[in-house]
């Protein structure tokens, strides 16, 4: 096997004095890992394009134990300058070696040290520190000799993640597809806990909606979840079609208007049903003579805590780092790169995506955010009943009714034996400290009152309650977007409906934080609109009406 090094170093010998340092300023670039049975090394010299060996162990341990071994030339002689500020990668590049002995050094993938016990071992693995100083030699149990250098910096990363709820898992899995070198999660509870917005089991996905801004990006929606499926082999996406109702003449009417003017200007199918419709189609509904309604086939259950389950497992598999139980207390940024600080821990990364949900609002001084933030403690009430077969996802579809003076959603049967109702944004408004996790007889008795007039086969005991917080803008839209002046700095806040999307924003969030830009269509909800920009805007809570073309 021809040397890779004959290709880009002079063909003559070269004896390199070991357990000397390369020169100050100069560092080895080398790559080294191990997979299986076979070593496998990169090295590159100056600006000369990467030059590749693979062979197996029993090759590479033929190879140091030559009396002309090569090795320590390409660990002391391939090198270059050193900048003063080193990205993660280039850091992870760099490795400034001290080789004792070249016959007590081996490298692997911090996995595979089982794969030949009588390969001497010297671990080298992630070495992304640029002073790597030589300690005491070992003398294992087999009779190898491990050479025990100083800790790697193991809290530097290329990107952070904070919070992994449905959108940041969502992005620590995107991050990982789209190339990121070393990704670190931070989440301040247990992963997959009970107190985010996602520890229930279903949320509506719909392409429904009086803005175009959301409805523009519904088919990217539904293909990020698709991917996700077939990635993870875990069913997410129910489709039972969805009904959008309200009165003639009232503000829920209005909202249905847009809607199907939001529809008909990016041509998404729907049907327009009447109250004689909708009782024959549905007859667990009893309506008024002047209800109306929007029948979309598309609208369904989407298994929240599952998508976040499974964008977890994804991440992890991907060698995605995730530290539970890790509050981020504070969050310094650079003009090259962020520190973020929990109670026990400093960490240091390239790039960071701040998404945290309802607990936004405890970072925002240090993201240099001062936009209004609104938090509104939310309750779902499950009910059984003595006909939940008649509310299976085949039979009864996923629905919003946009009652005169209130907003109520529901749910066929799906993750419990019962049905699900809520109000939308009932207005309890809260701070952070004062959220609570468990919902109250109170609330779910006015969602009773609410199905024994309008799906009475649907009303009975109460089986549980959940709770949520909405957090919301003013215009309670998504903000999504790059801080500005620190475009490795993003953030996101879902305003209270983001779950449908979490994918495809944990997909966008990692576009802007590898590429810098997505093709997805983005700026309504940059930090630059007047909502988010002018501390005086009118907190109205409402989606803009549709941009018809």
């Amino acid at each position: 096997m021809k040397p890779c090094c004959q290709s880009c170093l002079p063909d003559r010998t070269i004896n390199p004095t070991i357990g000397k340092r390369p020169q100050a300023g100069r560092i080895s670039i080398i790559e080294m890992s191990a997979v299986r049975d076979q070593v496998q090394i990169c090295v590159v010299n100056g600006n000369t394009a990467p030059e590749a060996l693979s062979e197996t162990f029993d090759e590479f341990r033929n190879r140091i134990h030559q009396p002309h071994s090569l090795l320590p030339l390409w660990l002391s002689k391939l090198s270059r300058r050193v900048p003063k500020q080193l990205t993660h990668a280039e850091k992870k590049a760099a490795l400034p070696m001290t080789v004792l002995n070249p016959a007590t050094l081996h490298f692997d993938d911090c996995s595979n040290e089982q794969s030949d016990a009588s390969i001497p071992i010297g671990r080298i693995c992630g070495a992304a520190r640029l002073n790597i100083k030589v300690k005491q030699s070992a003398t294992l149990s087999n009779g190898a000799t491990r050479v025990e250098s100083d800790p790697p910096m193991s809290n530097e990363y290329s990107h952070i993640v904070v919070g992994a709820g449905s959108v940041g898992s969502a992005a620590a899995y995107w991050l990982s597809q789209r190339g990121a070198e070393r990704v670190l999660v931070l989440e301040q509870y247990d992963l997959l806990h009970q107190n985010g917005s996602f520890s229930d089991h279903s949320r509506i996905i719909r392409r429904v909606y009086p803005s175009t801004d959301y409805v523009r990006l519904s088919d990217a929606m539904f293909d990020a979840w698709s991917h996700v499926e077939s990635a993870s082999g875990l069913p997410l996406y129910t489709k039972t079609g969805g009904l959008d109702l309200a009165e003639i003449g009232t503000t829920g009417y209005g909202y249905v208007e847009k809607s199907r003017a939001t529809l008909d200007a990016l041509g998404i199918p729907y049907e327009d049903l009447n109250a004689v419709d909708i009782r024959r189609r549905f007859p667990q509904w009893r309506v008024s003579d002047d209800t109306e309604a929007i029948w979309q086939a598309d609208s369904g259950i989407l298994d929240i805590r599952r998508s976040v389950s499974a964008h977890i497992s994804l991440a992890l598999a991907a060698g995605v780092e995730f530290r539970g139980n890790a509050r981020v207390e504070n969050i310094d940024m650079a003009d090259n790169g962020v520190t973020v600080q929990t109670a026990t821990e400093e960490f240091h990364a390239d790039r960071i995506v701040v998404a945290v949900g309802s607990w936004l609002g405890t970072l925002m001084g240090d993201l240099g955010l001062s936009f209004n933030l609104t938090l509104s403690q939310e309750q779902v009430t499950y009910f059984s009943s003595k006909s939940l077969s008649s509310f299976t996802p085949d039979r009864h579809p996923i629905w919003i009714h946009h009652a005169p003076n209130d907003v109520y959603y529901g749910f066929p049967v799906y993750g419990e034996a019962a049905t699900k109702v809520a109000r939308d944004m009932r207005s309890r408004f809260i701070n952070s400290e004062d959220r609570v996790f468990e919902g109250d007889d109170i609330e779910g008795e006015l969602l009773a009152e609410y199905l024994r007039e309008h799906l009475p086969d649907a009303a009975g005991p109460s089986l549980l309650h959940r709770t949520c917080v909405y957090d919301m803008p003013p215009d309670r839209g998504f903000v999504l977007d790059t801080l500005p002046g620190h475009p490795h700095v993003a953030v996101f806040n879902g305003a209270g409906h983001a779950g449908k999307f979490s994918s495809l924003m944990g997909q966008i969030l990692a576009d802007l934080q590898t590429t810098g830009s997505t093709p997805h269509p983005i700026a309504p909800f940059t930090l630059n609109r007047p909502a988010i920009a002018d501390p005086n805007y009118d907190r109205t809570f409402t989606l803009p009406a549709p941009a018809v073309h």
